[in-house]
């Protein structure tokens, strides 16, 4: 049982406020501040902002980081898909998204370390992205040292003159701001604002109609996807309940389920065309045919694979590898190895091509392929 003078310490802290208790009772965390503005000084307002946070090398030196060089690949490649980007359906494993920047150009993000961080390392590199549609990305870098407890940035974006915006691209960002800070916040979700994730909701599907009705079927169909994920809070009002809390993403409802497959039917971009077949034509859960599945694809890596985020990449070789196209599924691997030398981390990179050759192993171990049959991925 806590005594009186504990009891009473606590009540001391939350006279002192929420920042003062995060002060006296952890040096882990960290506000990083942005301010975005254009080159007249006038603010950019929704911008997206991805990160990367990889000390891997400061604890293994077997390990390399995930380096400002390597955001600014990633970014360069996958730029025009930020509004396809959200929370951690990101288009590689080492990139997240925080909420995009407000209508001032401005947002703060708050960073837990935590002790994870911290098994004999002395600092934590962080890498941001701040990407706009219209303007070219920006970049900053920041070494956190503990016992840190903020940085601000001052961000100029510089116009890109020939670049194509959507007349529903403003409307857009500015709506999937609000969606962002729902789902990033636990007490923004644990608050069960159903009524305002609703309205957003309701507030994207007509932004998507309007898309349609001037002509702009791929717009629209970013909008349907972005709204398919969208988090939900469960509730007996909901009408769709069926038990309590909340989901930051997932797609557990049937419209959810409904509208992705709407998106996914409507739209012309790789990654989306994949994630369509993957969806109808891939095996069922606990069955490894994936005949249909490849059949549909085939061609569509051969043309787009650079625009194919890599979870959809990497789903493609497990069907390949199932299909026993083993030729194909090394071709696949090598190409992936050498595109991009980060997917996940510089150790597990380097396995596409070994796992080829794993699975012909274990086929031939298994008695689904020939003693005789000496094919290796090389």
């Amino acid at each position: 049982m806590l005594n009186k003078s504990w009891i009473a310490i606590c009540f001391l802290l939350m006279l002192i406020g929420c920042s003062g208790v995060r002060t006296a009772m952890s040096a882990d965390y960290m506000n990083f501040k942005f301010v975005v503005l254009d080159e007249n000084r006038e603010a950019v307002p929704y911008t997206s902002v991805w990160f990367s946070m990889q000390p891997n090398s400061l604890r293994d030196p077997d390990k390399v980081d995930f380096s400002l060089d390597d955001l600014k690949r990633v970014v360069a490649r996958f730029k025009g898909d930020e509004d396809l980007a959200y929370w951690i359906t990101m288009p590689n494993n080492n990139v997240d998204a925080n909420p995009l920047t407000g209508i001032d150009g401005f947002s703060n993000y708050e960073i837990d370390f935590g002790e994870k961080y911290w098994d004999g390392m002395e600092h934590v590199a962080v890498r941001f992205a701040l990407i706009k549609k219209g303007y070219q990305p920006a970049f900053v870098e920041h070494v956190y040292r503990r016992g840190q407890s903020q940085k601000t940035f001052n961000i100029t974006l510089k116009r890109e003159s020939d670049a194509e915006v959507s007349p529903f691209q403003h409307r857009f960002d500015e709506l999937r701001h609000y969606v962002e800070k729902h789902r990033h916040s636990e007490t923004s979700m644990l608050s069960g604002d159903f009524a305002g994730l609703s309205e957003l909701r309701s507030s994207l599907e007509e932004l998507a109609a309007q898309a349609m009705t001037a002509g702009d079927r791929q717009f629209a169909a970013r909008i349907y996807w972005y709204t398919s994920d969208m988090p939900i809070v469960y509730s007996q009002s909901s009408g769709t309940a069926k038990k309590s809390g909340f989901s930051r993403s997932g797609r557990d409802e049937k419209w959810q389920q409904e509208m992705m497959l709407k998106a996914l039917e409507m739209s012309d971009h790789p990654y989306l065309k994949a994630k369509l077949a993957r969806e109808t034509l891939g095996p069922e859960p606990g069955s490894t045919d994936g005949t249909a599945y490849v059949s549909a694809v085939v061609a569509l890596f051969e043309a787009d694979r650079e625009r194919i985020w890599f979870g959809e990449s990497n789903y493609y070789i497990t069907q390949l590898l199932n299909t026993k196209q083993f030729e194909l599924a090394c071709k696949h691997a090598k190409w992936m190895e050498s595109f991009e030398p980060f997917y996940d981390s510089k150790e597990s990179n380097n396995q596409f091509v070994a796992d080829v050759n794993t699975k012909i192993n274990l086929d031939i171990k298994l008695g689904r392929l020939p003693e005789s049959f000496d094919y290796q991925c090389q």
